[in-house]
């Protein structure tokens, strides 16, 4: 069940990314690609990561132009730019786009450095995730989504947990996140 659901919230997201023409738009500045939950098919909570990979240029003159180019979308309202220099990136924001299921998130990470992008880490989780350990992130995801914690980035952490530590569960994922925020 909770699979299905996941697969619906996914086909939407990608919908939305189709709506907004977003891969084709960030194209002409570099290599953009779907990353996190809609990337994996473990959708829980309505966001879309995008990650851009800058062929040339800097972070923010990208940005700016991208910032131009959504804020003339009819859906797109509000937008929030967050600033990751200190990384060589910056995030634009898109807080609420309306889908049919859901009020999407989207969050587009433009970059100049490869090794702040998500892109090897999907290939690595897509090659190793099996049903059941799905079953198991999608389980924590869900724990964490319905006491509203599912946020800055503890998505990728469970993806680390289950899929390279052997954690089967909320109890062990919430020993794993104390070790390894030096909690426990």
């Amino acid at each position: 069940m909770e699979m299905d659901h996941s697969t619906a919230l996914r086909k939407e997201a990608l919908e939305v990314v189709d709506e907004l023409r977003l891969l084709e738009m960030l194209e002409p500045f570099g290599e953009a690609r779907l990353v996190g939950s809609v990337a994996l098919d473990l959708v829980v909570k309505p966001d879309i990561d995008v990650h851009l990979l800058l062929k040339s240029g800097d972070a923010l003159s990208a940005t700016k132009e991208i910032v131009e180019l959504l804020i003339i979308e009819d859906k797109v309202g509000e937008i929030r730019i967050s600033d990751y220099l200190e990384n060589d990136s910056l995030k634009i924001g898109i807080d609420c786009f309306s889908g049919n299921l859901s009020d999407w998130s989207i969050d587009i990470w433009i970059t100049t450095n490869a090794s702040s992008t998500g892109f090897e880490d999907i290939e690595t989780y897509k090659k190793n995730l099996s049903p059941d350990k799905r079953e198991v992130i999608m389980a924590i995801k869900r724990f964490y989504y319905e006491k509203s914690e599912l946020r800055d980035g503890l998505s990728a952490m469970i993806y680390r947990a289950v899929l390279e530590a052997g954690v089967s569960g909320v109890d062990e994922f919430q020993e794993y996140l104390d070790k390894e925020l030096g909690a426990g």
